[in-house]
C-alpha cells in the first residue's frame, strides 16, 4: 500500500503525490488515532509532518478519475479500461489533497 491510498482512505478524498520521489521506501509511522475527537484527522497530518516532513495542501484542481459503474476510480496514468473515458471531476464536491 503507498502512503497516497492510505491518506485517501483515511481523508475519503483523492491525494496527490508532489513530492517526486520516484523510489519505494520501507517507513514505520505511529500518531495517535482520536476517533471522535479528531474528525479533521489534525493528529495525523501533524504526525506526518513531524515524522516524514509531509505536509497534506488542500487544493482545488483537476484530478484524473475513472468513472466505472457508479464507483469513482482514481487513475495515475488515465483510462485504460475498456473505451470508457477518463474524466476530470472532484469526488463529492471535495477537493483533492496534496502531498
Amino acid at each position: 500500500m503507498t502512503i497516497t491510498s492510505f491518506l485517501e482512505g483515511c481523508f475519503g478524498t483523492p491525494v496527490i503525490d508532489q513530492t517526486g520521489l520516484t523510489q519505494h521506501f520501507h517507513i514505520d509511522f505511529k500518531w495517535n488515532e482520536r476517533s471522535g475527537d479528531d474528525p479533521d484527522h489534525d493528529a495525523l497530518k501533524q504526525a506526518l509532518l513531524d515524522q516524514l516532513g509531509l505536509e497534506l495542501v488542500p487544493s482545488n484542481m483537476p484530478v484524473e478519475m475513472l468513472w466505472w459503474k457508479g464507483e469513482v476510480v482514481q487513475t495515475s496514468r488515465g483510462a485504460k479500461a475498456g473505451s470508457l473515458p477518463a474524466t476530470r471531476r472532484q469526488v463529492d464536491g471535495r477537493p483533492p489533497v496534496f502531498v
